[in-house]
Parts: C-alpha cells; sequence; structure tokens
C-alpha cells in the first residue's frame, strides 16, 4: 500500500512528512503531522510542480524530474512518480538531502507501479 511506503519514507531522519498528490491537486495518501494541511500543500506543490515544468519546457531541459524548495525553517521535495502523481516530502531545514533524494526515487518507482 501506498501509505506504508510514506510510513517508511517518514522514518528516514530529516523527514516529517510525506504524500502522494494527483496531477490534479488531489491528495491520493499522506502521512503528514496533523499541524500540516494537507490538502492546501498537496494543491500548492502541484500548481508549483507544473510551473516548473513550464520553465523547464521552455527552456527545452527534458522532463521534470524533481523540485526543492528551501526555507530557513524546512524544505519541500516534490518528485515526478507519473504523469498523474507527484511525491511531496517535508523536510527539516538541515536534512541529508542525499540520503533522501535516494530514499525519495525508491519511494517514487514503489507507489508508481502500485498507481
Amino acid at each position: 500500500m501506498i501509505e506504508k511506503v510514506l510510513a517508511d519514507l517518514n522514518r528516514v531522519d530529516g523527514v516529517h512528512g510525506s504524500l502522494v498528490v494527483s496531477s490534479d491537486g488531489l491528495i491520493i495518501a499522506e502521512a503528514v503531522p496533523p499541524d500540516i494541511d494537507s490538502e492546501v500543500v498537496g494543491a500548492i506543490a502541484t500548481t508549483v510542480y507544473g510551473s516548473g515544468e513550464r520553465v523547464v519546457d521552455e527552456m527545452d531541459l527534458g522532463d521534470l524530474e524533481q523540485m526543492l524548495i528551501e526555507s530557513t525553517e524546512g524544505k519541500v521535495m516534490i518528485i515526478a512518480v507519473s504523469e498523474e502523481a507527484t511525491l511531496v516530502l517535508i523536510t527539516d531545514p538541515d536534512a541529508n538531502l542525499g540520503l533522501i533524494r535516494l530514499r525519495a526515487q525508491e519511494a517514487a518507482e514503489e507507489i508508481a507501479k502500485q498507481l
């Protein structure tokens, strides 16, 4: 199940929450803390990812695979799962992004199989 994949991903040091969002911004699955409004985060992440896709298309850079938003209090990583879905991760500001990217890519591949 996708929820188990997300729960496993949330056990990676520095990851606070994760969700899978459809291309129209609807939540497919989530594992986020109660203080995070996953519906709002999912809708905004979908819009941001769509904007990134347009930028990449405009510059003829191929397909967008992931985006990273960094702030003083944390990071948000958005990763393509398929044409119909993205994986959104919420992390600590000092999280080990190398390890998280590796685990997130593995999770995205597993989630794609389940969609």
